[in-house]
């Protein structure tokens, strides 16, 4: 070891004397080492870009809010919340949330980030009650990842799994929604209950975004899940943001004549 070590010592000792004593060598070197500089600065900068992107995207965002599937799925996060919704007892607890179900690749979502950013940021904008809190929000995400040691290649995943479970859940969503909500008899949800009917199919699913307001405070006009709205309609955030605050107060279409 000792003849390999000695020998590479004095092959890089030896280069190195050789460029102190050349003189040509050592501009030739500190040009080449500016221009790699230059030339490495796109590539650089643009996976500094790819960093920022990927911190401030939409998907990043939800995901502060984000409550999971995975890791005993049964008492999971996510579980215990829906558990939690569809327990009268948990009425007595004085809740009022928001749960939205986004896709980390869903179009709508992205768009409907904004609004929810505004919401949580300028709460006062939207509703002034004496003694106001910001909204609260919870996301489940619908794509969230199997497990690494779950390897079955037929293995389901977490969201897959969730619906199994949650049947009674996935019906009082098509009700509310569909059949009994205000908005739903003020909007045209009836002529696009196809939407709602994925919550109740036999094969079941739950469309992006999917907004519950799920509300058991005092003034609760239905306690529970109060309402539910699929895709966020509006023509832009402030729209959407405005939309989503009526539900939370329950105004304009959230209030039946």
């Amino acid at each position: 070891m000792k003849p390999i070590i000695l020998f590479f010592s004095r092959l890089f000792g030896g280069i190195w004397n050789w460029i102190k004593e050349t003189a040509w060598v050592q501009p030739l070197l500190i040009v080449s080492f500016i221009f790699s500089i230059i030339f490495s600065i796109p590539t650089i900068s643009s996976w500094i870009q790819d960093i920022a992107d990927d911190l401030t995207s939409p998907e990043a965002y939800y995901r502060n809010f984000q409550v999971s599937l995975r890791n005993d799925e049964e008492s999971s996060e996510a579980q215990k919340l829906v558990d939690a919704m569809m327990d009268e007892e948990a009425y007595q607890n004085s809740e009022k949330f928001l749960l939205v179900f986004v896709d980390s690749t869903c179009a709508a979502c992205k768009t409907f980030q904004p609004a929810v950013k505004l919401l949580i940021e300028n709460t006062e904008q939207y509703y002034k009650p004496d003694n106001y809190e910001p909204f609260k929000i919870f996301t489940i995400f619908r794509d969230e990842e199997v497990d690494n040691n779950n390897s079955s290649i037929n293995a389901k995943t977490p969201f897959e799994n969730f619906l199994d479970r949650n049947d009674e859940f996935l019906q009082k969503l098509y009700d509310v929604g569909f059949l009994d909500s205000d908005y739903a008899f003020n909007t045209d949800v009836p002529e696009t209950g196809n939407d709602y009917e994925s919550f109740i199919a036999p094969t079941p699913s739950v469309p992006t975004p999917t907004v519950i307001l799920y509300d058991v405070t005092e003034n609760s006009i239905r306690p529970g899940i109060r309402d539910v709205i699929i895709g966020v309609p509006g023509s832009d955030s402030q729209a959407k943001a405005e939309l989503i605050s009526d539900m939370w107060v329950g105004r304009n279409d959230f209030i039946r004549d």
